[in-house]
């Protein structure tokens, strides 16, 4: 896919890492795909079931011409140890000598770092799909097949390569609990209901304190906002049916964001009852406006600061103290 890996743990991740309840975690991610888009990505041996529908592996090497991290990954590389001092190396060359047709040898000795051979690891994708929605996209889980203890610690360099190897291979990454299976844990991700469907009121985007009454143009693009949202550690995405574009960005139970991708929408933050009221329209939230089950977040100027201080208030990320509030 061209993705580029990572050279450091993000922030989100640790985040994640932290709010875990269990202390054995895997590199994971979801995605709601066309199993054809998945066999383009990864070239997998699969084939087709009675019903026409292409079926996964569960579990598949990414090829090595996927990308540097899949390469490495099958091949092995050599790295430079810079732990370590550096070593003399010889070097030398034939160079043609002077008005002659001859060459002589020209060696040198230079101070190099050592190098190191790294041993393929093979770490295979876990796959794990969800048809029970919808007959011509699949909900599917990859994870790489390596388990990190908190309790045992670990070398970044190896989470960071689990990260990579991911990112360039699905585009996306996270931290799956492994207190759970790979298809338990996929449920969770999608619910059975459109996400906050639209109502029938044209301004039903609107900024409810604007006296303009008009909706806002906002200079964020799609990118940016869902970027504002993974930075602050999610544990899970969730995606609904229909043709909603609103995600749920997990952070707890009781504590869960929706933002929309399309231009001009709000942002809502809902809490213990996040289940009934995602399930109604945007309008009939309006209506409901006076039972505070959620926090709207228009996406004017100071959007970001506002859901930062939201998530503080509430409790998150749950190794900072909660934000005082008069």
């Amino acid at each position: 896919m061209g993705k580029k890996g990572f050279r450091t743990i993000p922030v989100s991740i640790r985040k994640q890492i932290t709010s875990l309840t269990t202390d054995t975690f895997r590199v994971g991610t979801t995605a709601r795909l066309e199993p054809k888009k998945v066999e383009q990505w990864l070239s997998l041996d699969g084939g087709v079931d009675q019903t026409g529908l292409y079926t996964f592996p569960p579990s598949i090497v990414p090829p090595a011409n996927n990308g540097r991290y899949s390469s490495w990954n099958q091949h092995g590389r050599e790295v430079s140890v810079r732990t370590r001092g550096k070593t003399p190396k010889d070097f030398g060359w034939w160079a043609p000598s002077f008005n002659s047709h001859s060459h002589h040898w020209i060696s040198q000795t230079r101070d190099v770092w050592p190098r190191e051979l790294l041993y393929a690891l093979q770490l295979p994708l876990l796959i794990e799909v969800d048809r029970n929605r919808d007959s011509k996209t699949s909900n599917v889980v990859f994870a790489v097949d390596r388990v990190f203890d908190r309790a045992a610690g670990w070398d970044d360099d190896d989470l960071i390569f689990a990260l990579s190897l991911l990112q360039e291979n699905v585009g996306s990454v996270g931290i799956v609990p492994t207190n759970q299976t790979l298809v338990a844990w996929l449920q969770q991700q999608y619910v059975d209901w459109e996400i906050l469907p639209g109502g029938t009121w044209q301004d039903v985007a609107t900024d409810p304190n604007s006296s303009a009454g008009h909706v806002r143009h906002i200079s964020h693009s799609t990118q940016t906002r869902l970027a504002v949202l993974q930075s602050h550690g999610p544990t899970a995405l969730i995606f609904g049916k229909g043709a909603s574009n609103y995600i749920g960005y997990k952070f707890r139970e009781d504590l869960v964001v929706f933002e929309n991708a399309q231009y001009g929408n709000a942002l809502y933050v809902m809490y213990d009852q996040w289940r009934e009221w995602s399930k109604l329209s945007r309008v009939d939230l309006f209506r409901a406006g006076g039972v505070k089950r959620y926090t709207r977040i228009p996406h004017r100027e100071g959007w970001e600061s506002r859901l930062a201080n939201t998530l503080r208030t509430n409790g998150w990320p749950p190794d900072e103290a909660p934000a005082e509030t008069d």
